[in-house]
């Protein structure tokens, strides 16, 4: 993917995910942009802005626009302006059954034009927006997770993937309804039950070996998904079921 070259005078981290500590939906922002964010939160805790987005009224601009004030903006078009970047982050999290919106960096930049480079499943596309006068914002990098079992009704996102960016063995899982996740180790795991398949996990490393994936057979696989995975564990060589 190509894209113009932006100059940015400052970076931002922003996100709209599920919290489970406050069971609800949360934007989470901070003045520390283009970097490792659980890294800046082990070291600053309080760099990390965490607010709370009540389901009944969603994400209010007074509560945006605070949230744009703590970060810092240079300006109050750009404060107004990332407030309505945080309001419509929420809305398509809301509207397009979203696990997770993370842009980083978020930019204040001084040219004439905001690039978005928006990843959907591994699917990119790129949308350009001129502005008249500087500063502005510029998302240079963002990331979008969906729920799967929200496709039925998503068919527009899901219609972008592109399985020619993900794991095969993955894909390949997933067609026959397994929940299956490459890892790095030489072990194959084949276990009923996502807790027994994490409880399983946590025995082998315990014990110095290393699974070579995740898989949760969830009670529900028949044959077909049995010999599916069998074949995946096969072609992998270094995998030992």
């Amino acid at each position: 993917m190509l894209a113009e070259l932006r100059q940015p005078s400052h970076e931002y981290y922003v996100a709209v995910l599920n919290d489970r500590a406050s069971e609800g939906v949360v934007l989470v922002a901070s003045n520390q942009g283009g970097m490792n964010i659980e890294e800046v939160a082990a070291k600053d805790p309080k760099a990390i802005i965490t607010t709370p987005i009540p389901f009944a009224t969603g994400l209010t601009k007074e509560s945006a626009i605070g949230v744009a004030k703590k970060l810092g903006f240079s300006s109050e078009r750009a404060t107004n302006e990332a407030a309505d970047i945080f309001i419509n982050l929420y809305r398509i999290f809301k509207e397009k059954d979203a696990t997770q919106i993370e842009i980083n960096p978020l930019a204040e930049t001084t040219d004439g034009a905001v690039l978005w480079s928006v990843h959907i499943h591994c699917v990119s596309f790129l949308t350009c927006v001129d502005f008249f006068s500087p500063p502005f914002l510029c998302s240079m990098d963002a990331k979008f997770g969906f729920d799967d079992n929200a496709e039925f009704r998503q068919k527009d996102v899901f219609d972008l993937r592109d399985i020619s960016q993900e794991e095969p063995s993955e894909v390949e899982a997933q067609k026959a309804n397994l929940n299956f996740i490459k890892l790095d180790g030489n072990i194959g795991c084949l276990v009923n039950g996502a807790g027994l398949a994490m409880a399983t996990m946590d025995v082998l490393a315990l014990h110095g070996g290393q699974p070579a994936n995740f898989l949760d057979v969830g009670g529900y696989a028949v044959q077909s998904g049995f010999i599916s995975v069998s074949g995946i564990y096969y072609r992998k060589q270094r995998s030992h079921t």
